[in-house]
């Protein structure tokens, strides 16, 4: 298998690739080449938003809270944060929970998923933003970057059969971060890196074809079994000196 290489836009700042109507910045970080079309990267994403555990060993898994896709799920009190992107419209907005796999360490994290799309003729836009409940760098989690909002662009077009992928951030405010570590722009980089790579690794398996063939919480359901792991663990860890 070749060696992914995305490509890097130049410097910090470059101009956004799509328009935020509330007029925030969404910085483009990489992009890469893809030959999977929207219904794959549709699908990719919506195994990751269900499955965070994909992307990060620190994660056990997300619980929907809301949702106004085909299976709906209301969620009254937990309504997404909805944001309005010039020339598309919202295809789906869900409200997912992270949940950690260290609950000592690390607090769940509410996060806003949304699907957006744009069409004109052959060309399809599709952007799925995640958008963390937190108002500030200080209160995200290990386990998310430091950042108010990731956006996952797929753009194809139909006559020509193939397409392009990119990860973009909304960046906190300049100086909100104080001299956190974890804010670092190199670090922020890899984690981009990371999950464009992971991205065009599901939607090129999705386009080849891949059946997934070992199907996992069959017997007990998923939640239960590492709520209940979890418990056992936290009762039973040996107390730190």
């Amino acid at each position: 298998m070749p060696v992914f290489e995305p490509d890097g836009y130049a410097t910090a700042g470059t101009e956004s690739l799509f328009e935020d109507e509330s007029g925030a910045s969404w910085e483009p970080v990489y992009q890469h080449d893809c030959s999977f079309n929207t219904d794959f990267f549709n699908e990719v994403m919506m195994n990751m938003i269900k499955n965070p555990n994909v992307n990060t060993k620190w994660l056990f898994r997300a619980d929907t809270l809301h949702d106004t896709g085909d299976d709906a799920i209301p969620g009254a009190e937990h309504q997404p944060q909805i944001v309005h992107l010039s020339g598309y419209h919202t295809e789906r907005a869900l409200v997912r929970r992270l949940v950690p796999r260290n609950p000592r360490r690390d607090n769940p994290l509410d996060q806003t998923c949304l699907f957006l799309q744009q069409v004109e003729g052959p060309k399809t836009r599709t952007v799925v933003l995640y958008i963390p409940h937190e108002s500030s760098a200080d209160d995200m989690p290990f386990y998310h970057p430091k950042v108010r909002g990731i956006a996952q662009l797929h753009e194809w077009d139909a006559d020509e059969a193939r397409g392009t992928i990119s990860i973009h951030y909304w960046h906190f405010p300049p100086g909100e971060h104080g001299i956190d570590p974890e804010t670092d722009p190199e670090k922020l980089k890899r984690t981009a890196r990371m999950l464009l790579s992971v991205l065009h690794k599901h939607g090129q398996g999705q386009a080849a074809g891949y059946v997934k063939k070992v199907h996992h919480d069959v017997v007990i359901p998923q939640a239960r079994f590492q709520d209940r792991y979890s418990a056992l663990k936290l009762k039973h860890a040996a107390p730190r000196l």
